[in-house]
């Protein structure tokens, strides 16, 4: 059997796995970023082979949650990413093979049914990351997105680390996002209490919101403030020196970074769950964020997701 008929779609870049139903990348340089959707058609988004894309609610030019720029250099950005620090040796490198110029050494994405499993290994480090929007009820006041992220130590040493997770939001009409930014940055302000970032707009009912399973080191609302002048993803000031600033954003461009400092004994594994969604009842986010805060809640999410796109595949 030739690795065609094994692999039906194989080329440089991936195959398709017909068992498992998803596309597989086997490296991240693909000709131009390779997309999955996720959610159903109320909440979801795009997610890239990398790490890029956005989220929207319902619409996504006139309800959109985060930002992505389609012809950007470097290319695929921003998107849904996740910083990883050695606060020993004060590397840093993405559990996605952006934004950072890291290259990993080992790198694997699943574009599956309505999620996307991307998989890296770097300096005894293994971490895998699942994208995906949990079925949910016409009636659901909270749409949300998860981001479960696994962490494991493959050395024999311990290891302290400490993670940045970033998203860029957006004003909700996407097309004033970018060509009425003066005005949108002075009506869109965000802050964290109790670990939640919530990011609210002046004379609109909408709320987003960006929270953790774990509570967090740290926080960021301000992209100024994470990236640093003169910087950009790939060297984020707030990574490079392992300090969160603790700030929020009164105006400008608004993100949702939290800290979380991880201790792993060699061979441990540690899980954390990012929580984004959109909501015109900020008082049911706590609810929300209580509930995928539930390990057996997430798994069960993921499950009933499958067995949804089995049914009607």
């Amino acid at each position: 059997m030739t690795e065609v008929q094994a692999r039906p779609g194989a080329n440089a870049y991936g195959y398709f796995d017909v068992a498992a139903r998803e596309y597989v990348i086997t490296r991240p340089d693909t000709p131009t970023p390779w997309l999955n959707y996720i959610g159903e058609g109320r909440y979801g988004g795009i997610v890239s082979n990398t790490g890029g894309g956005y989220s929207f609610d319902r619409d996504p030019r006139n309800r959109r949650v985060t930002r992505y720029r389609y012809n950007s250099i470097p290319v695929d950005q921003p998107g849904r990413y996740v910083y990883l620090r050695d606060q020993e040796s004060g590397e840093y490198w993405g559990v996605t093979a952006s934004p950072t110029k890291v290259v990993l050494d080992d790198y694997e994405c699943r574009h599956g049914t309505a999620y996307t499993r991307i998989s890296a290994a770097h300096k005894g480090i293994a971490t895998e990351m699942t994208y995906f929007v949990p079925l949910t009820s016409v009636d659901e006041p909270v749409p949300c997105e998860l981001w479960v992220l696994k962490i494991r130590n493959t050395g024999t040493t311990p290891r302290r680390l400490r993670s940045f997770s970033y998203a860029e939001f957006s004003f909700a009409d996407a097309f004033n996002d970018l060509t009425n930014l003066d005005w949108a940055q002075h009506i869109v302000f965000s802050n964290c209490e109790e670990g939640v970032i919530r990011v609210a707009t002046k004379f609109r009912p909408s709320t987003y919101f960006f929270a953790s399973s774990d509570k967090p080191a740290g926080f960021t609302c301000d992209r100024e403030d994470f990236v640093g002048r003169g910087r950009d993803l790939a060297d984020p000031i707030v990574v490079e020196t392992g300090t969160p600033s603790n700030l929020n954003s009164p105006r400008g461009n608004s993100v949702g970074s939290l800290a979380h400092d991880i201790e792993l004994a060699p061979g441990e594994e540690r899980q954390i769950v990012f929580i984004m969604g959109a909501t015109e009842r900020p008082a049911e986010i706590d609810r929300i964020v209580a509930r995928y805060s539930d390990p057996s809640e997430v798994a069960s999410a993921f499950q009933a997701l499958k067995d949804d796109w089995s049914a009607y595949l």
